[in-house]
């Protein structure tokens, strides 16, 4: 089972839109639900120990607090469950970024009328949402994963033009001793 939360309902159409037009089989797409509405309180209403693995795509930035979501996330998660995450930073450099991707797109022969109106958005909403997407360092990053319980297994701080960190982490599986 896929589930993805967003509060933003244009990003959870556009990922609806994605699954409707993959060539996934139709088993992934049944098993696909989307949410819209917080993360932390979505979190708070799920079971302990439910989820098996949590990917956040750009999501550490727009949250209020964080630390309180990470620590759902661990709770959420069963013994060894994965948390992968990547998210901008203090020195995150919109404009690098964007023009990485830019030069991606044209050396792929995927740059056109339609992918441009699409960057010149994107890049703008970026610049409108620039002390969201810069608020956090590095170090504060990986505070908000530790805190919450959690050992980083990989941690890559220098993604996208040095734009991004990508942290994977795992709650530890408890030992009994006897």
């Amino acid at each position: 089972t896929v589930l993805a939360v967003d509060k933003n309902e244009s990003m959870l159409d556009a990922l609806q839109k994605k699954i409707d037009a993959s060539s996934a089989q139709d088993r992934f797409k049944e098993r696909a639900t989307l949410y819209k509405g917080d993360l932390t309180t979505w979190l708070r209403e799920q079971p302990s120990a439910s989820l098996d693995a949590c990917l956040m795509l750009n999501v550490i930035f727009a949250l209020q607090d964080p630390g309180a979501a990470l620590a759902e996330v661990y709770r959420v998660l069963a013994p060894g469950g994965i948390l992968s995450l990547s998210t901008s930073h203090k020195d995150t450099s919109i404009s690098a970024l964007f023009n990485a991707i830019k030069v991606g797109l044209v050396d792929q022969h995927q740059w056109s009328d339609a992918t441009e109106s699409a960057w010149k958005d994107a890049f703008e909403r970026n610049v409108a949402m620039e002390d969201l997407i810069q608020r956090d360092s590095k170090a504060d990053v990986q505070n908000y994963v530790t805190k919450a319980g959690f050992v980083i297994d990989e941690y890559q701080d220098n993604e996208y033009v040095g734009c991004v960190v990508v942290i994977k982490a795992v709650k530890p599986v408890k030992k009994i001793a006897f």
